[in-house]
């Protein structure tokens, strides 16, 4: 079983650095990260960085695997190996929902 599933780590031409992965924290739950750095951010929101990590509970966590399978990390790369909106659009429209985001725009 894979620790985590990176969606996406590059840097584009502009020099703005995109990361998102997720994994399992130490309850088992699910968490997705995202940090974006650089050019691109500082565009868009005016400041040069931007964090945010959506956490989804045990209880979603759970009918996320009901969906996808026990080895949840591993059908996250396979069905959503680019994209954590895609397995949030998947959560939704499951009738599961999103997670509790915490997010951070700043320098």
């Amino acid at each position: 079983m894979p620790d985590q599933h990176v969606f996406e780590n590059a840097i584009y031409d502009d020099g703005t650095h995109r990361h998102s992965a997720a994994h399992l924290n130490d309850a088992g739950a699910l968490v997705i990260t995202t940090h974006d750095l650089g050019p691109g951010v500082l565009e868009f929101f005016g400041v040069s960085e931007y964090e945010a990590t959506e956490t989804f509970t045990a209880g979603q966590t759970a009918q996320l695997r009901g969906s996808l399978g026990d080895d949840l990390i591993a059908a996250i790369a396979e069905r959503f190996p680019d994209s954590p909106l895609d397995l949030a659009r998947h959560a939704e429209a499951l009738g599961i929902g999103r997670g509790k985001i915490w997010n951070r725009i700043g320098d």
